[in-house]
């Protein structure tokens, strides 16, 4: 996994329980970095876990028990439980398959960077079953803080392309990540012309 430097501000949308569903790698990077990261998990059991799992690293680690969409609309919504490792969410547009939900609070992405008064985020990973299109066009579009690399899971193949225009248009280079699938990573423009990736 790359993270630009040392000591860089990691989020994390969809952290799971900070074992399962670990393409990226991220826990042992923070585990083993001294990277300051913000984790967001919206289900409740999970984010339980999760912060269990981060217990020896908590000093560097801020934990929110929210979902982040572009449009809070009424400041809440139903999360669907699917299982133990994952959701189906009434925010997404497939149907849930379950009655047994969460009643979650939904932020957007300035909500983070307001609270932690970030000036700069080195890298944001995103698994939110469906929404990356939607939140990563809103923090392109409406937020103060533009990240300086974005690595997501598409789950929705029709808005891939427009997607990719959206971030080319606003200096990053969109690559398919080779070693997960249909996985996308987009770098700005700079950082990717002065440094060798690997996964790309």
């Amino acid at each position: 996994m790359f993270v630009p430097k040392d000591n860089a501000i990691i989020i994390q949308l969809g952290a799971n329980n900070g074992k399962n569903c670990d393409e990226y790698g991220i826990t042992d990077v923070i585990h083993s970095q001294s990277h300051l990261a913000i984790l967001v998990e919206p289900l409740k059991k999970i984010f339980v876990d999760l912060v269990i799992n981060y217990d020896n690293a908590k000093s560097r680690i801020h934990f929110e028990n929210i979902a982040i969409v572009h449009d809070v609309g009424t400041g809440q919504a139903k999360l669907f439980i699917e299982g133990v490792d994952g959701i189906e969410s009434s925010l997404v547009r497939r149907k849930p398959t379950t009655d047994s939900y969460d009643v979650v609070r939904l932020e957007n992405f300035q909500y983070l960077i307001d609270k932690y008064r970030l000036t700069e985020i080195n890298a944001v990973f995103i698994d939110i079953e469906g929404l990356e299109y939607e939140v990563i066009s809103d923090i392109l579009l409406n937020c103060t803080v533009k990240p300086l690399m974005f690595r997501y899971e598409f789950t929705l193949s029709e808005y891939q392309q427009e997607l990719d225009q959206i971030l080319i248009d606003h200096g990053y280079v969109v690559k398919k990540d080779l070693t997960h699938g249909g996985d996308k990573i987009a770098v700005k423009r700079e950082l990717y012309e002065r440094f060798f990736i690997p996964e790309l």
